[in-house]
């Protein structure tokens, strides 16, 4: 905590870190979170939702955005996150080949009901987050594996095994789900609509056999049932308190079950107010890298000469990244459909590269593509959309 906050005061310093939008709406969230326990009169609470709020979202956020500024400290955090992810892969294995189930970690394997899920420490001590982070890391094993040397591609490759050997350990029906559509979407962006519905239909009897091997997916599984109830329940909750929610945490005190859906549990935790802040954050730099990652962008090499000596190999660097910033977080925004993680500390790691590389990429581009006060009016708009559709088609479901 003492090393966040010295390089959170050190980050600070840095241009456009406090000042450009995403951080303003982080703050905007942390103080969403303090009104609903308020609201609630919940006095305590509200304290406790502010601190986490930040310290989950906003600290994590502020350090990478002013730290990572240089090509070389991404790569690095790439670096380190797929490291990371591997010695959880390593630790799994262990739990579930040793007779102790215990693994490197001390963490032991999650036995529910017969089905054996690896886990870890700390902010991944539940499967899901664990194959949360396995999902987002696989782009960026791409990325060394399209830049680097001979002897890192192979290393790569062999991330790439482990990270889905993890992800088959993990037995998380979310992860899955969206490894599979972001294999879809990945194909559909390099390949075409027809390239990728021929590849997927081939792929059909492979990954049925990969599902054998996972949980049961079924509408009239037990569990299926439950999460259609927490939706259902979350809904409620949005009806009572639509403005503000229920409280951060508050979704456990009005149900049993979790959301298993971070859409649901947004705004029935913190209201339309924070569904619409938390939805543009995400979506607004989702939406950005999408454009700076597969538009034609028109660039001036003579900025190219003048900003820092960044050459063109600097700056298709640069659009590499932000081609595999867009798959991460299109993983998290896929998986999450299934899985309760709004304070999902490598979220906002992940955001505040991305938010840097956009800001670096529009030093060159001759049109910035930046937050604007209509791109948030049009997500606030979806974001509207997707929270009446969702609850609509629960009337149809139960």
């Amino acid at each position: 905590m003492v090393v966040g906050m010295l390089g959170a005061i050190f980050a600070v310093t840095k241009k456009n870190v406090i000042t450009n939008h995403h951080t303003m709406l982080l703050f905007t969230l942390c103080l969403i979170g303090f009104i609903s326990e308020v609201f609630n009169f919940y006095f305590v609470g509200a304290i406790a939702a502010l601190t986490k709020l930040l310290f989950s979202t906003a600290l994590p956020f502020i350090v990478i955005l002013g730290l990572a500024f240089t090509r070389k400290s991404k790569e690095f955090i790439f670096a380190t996150i797929i490291f990371a992810a591997v010695a959880i892969v390593y630790n799994g294995y262990q739990q579930v080949t040793l007779p102790s189930g215990i693994g490197w970690s001390g963490a032991e394997i999650l036995d529910q009901h017969g089905d054996l899920r690896i886990k870890f420490v700390g902010i991944f001590s539940d499967p899901n987050d664990v194959g949360l982070l396995f999902l987002m890391t696989i782009p960026l094993i791409f990325y060394f594996r399209e830049t680097q040397n001979w002897l890192v591609r192979q290393i790569s490759v062999l991330s790439l095994v482990a990270i889905f050997y993890g992800i088959y350990l993990t037995n998380s029906r979310g992860t899955l789900l969206g490894v599979l559509v972001l294999i879809v979407l990945y194909l559909y962006k390099r390949y075409g609509k027809i390239v990728a519905n021929v590849l997927v239909i081939s792929a059909i009897p492979v990954l049925l056999l990969v599902f054998s091997g996972f949980r049961s997916i079924s509408a009239s599984e037990e569990s299926a049932h439950g999460r259609l109830d927490a939706w259902y329940a979350g809904s409620q909750m949005l009806k009572s308190n639509p403005l503000f929610g229920t409280g951060l945490g508050g979704f456990l005190d009005n149900h049993h079950l979790t959301a298993h859906n971070t859409y649901v549990l947004c705004w029935s935790e913190l209201g339309v107010a924070g569904f619409l802040v938390w939805f543009s954050f995400l979506f607004s730099i989702i939406f950005i890298l999408h454009k700076i990652s597969f538009s034609e962008l028109q660039f001036s090499k003579e900025k190219l000469n003048v900003k820092k000596g960044i050459t063109e190999f600097e700056f298709n660097r640069y659009l590499l990244m932000s081609k595999v910033m867009f798959y991460s977080l299109c993983g998290y925004a896929i998986g999450v459909v299934f899985l309760s993680r709004l304070t999902f500390v490598p979220l906002y790691m992940f955001c505040a590269v991305s938010v840097g590389l956009m800001q670096q990429m529009n030093l060159f581009i001759d049109k910035p593509i930046k937050f604007t006060g209509q791109l948030f009016k049009k997500l606030c708009l979806i974001a509207f959309c997707v929270l009446i559709g969702i609850n609509l088609s629960l009337k149809f479901l139960l």
